[in-house]
This record gives C-alpha cells, structure tokens and sequence, in this order.
C-alpha cells in the first residue's frame, strides 16, 4: 500500500468493475452506507471523450460523518468519503481512498468527535484489501 498526500493506494487483483462491486458489497456487509457510484469511463464517453475504466464510490457511516461535519463545515468537503477503482496505462487496478487520519488532522478535528481513528482506518482498510483481492 502506498501513501502520500492523505490518499491511501493498493492494487487491485480484479478488474475496475468487479473491484467495484466487491468494495459496495463489502462496506455495505459492514453497515458503510454506499451512496453511489459514479462510472467515470461511461460519463466521459457520454461527453465525447475518454477515459480508461474508473469508478469513484461515496460512502460513509452518518453516525460517524455527520458529527464531524458539525464540528467542522468544511470537513463536509471530503466527508462522504470517496473511494477512486482506477485503471493505470499497464491495465493494473488500483484502489485510492482518503486516510482518515489525515482529514481529522486536515479539519483539526477533535479526537472525542472524531471516535477511535485508528480503527476507523483499520477497518476501513481491511475493507478495501478484501475488495482488492489481496
């Protein structure tokens, strides 16, 4: 997994579309709320240009997320959190997704408000391996 600029970075071992149904299925087993998907691929083809298979998903937890966002408005801004399936130009796939740590420390949130963020982060992330395949 690589890091950098508060964006977290696996590979994937399925394809942008499966690695994206797998990643839904999987928030959603774990009571994340996944409130869309959006093809990007299909949307710039629909506009007449290109773009190699991308899928960005929205998803959250309001128990967790809405606190946040009254602590801080701005937080709103990153908050539903996204999750990027991406193709490079090898055809690897590859999950990005917000470090939570790093939008707590982005927004200065309040550790009490912000709950356990180390186990946000670990949960979120083995979410995100399952759906990766690795």
């Amino acid at each position: 997994m690589s890091e950098g600029q508060g964006l977290l970075t696996l590979v994937c071992r399925r394809s942008v579309g499966n690695t994206a149904d797998a990643l839904a299925t999987a928030m959603t087993a774990r009571g994340i709320a996944v409130y869309g998907r959006i093809d990007m691929a299909a949307r710039a083809a629909g506009a007449g240009t290109s773009l190699r298979p991308m899928e960005l998903i929205l998803f959250g937890d309001p128990a967790v997320v809405l606190p946040l966002i009254g602590e801080n408005p701005m937080a709103a801004m990153d908050l539903p959190m996204r999750a990027l399936v991406w193709e490079d130009e090898n055809g690897d796939v590859w999950i990005t997704y917000p470090d939570a740590v790093f939008l707590v420390e982005r927004y200065a949130l309040d550790q009490k408000v912000a709950g356990d963020i180390a186990a946000i982060r670990r949960d979120l992330a083995a979410v995100v391996s399952a759906a990766a395949g690795v």
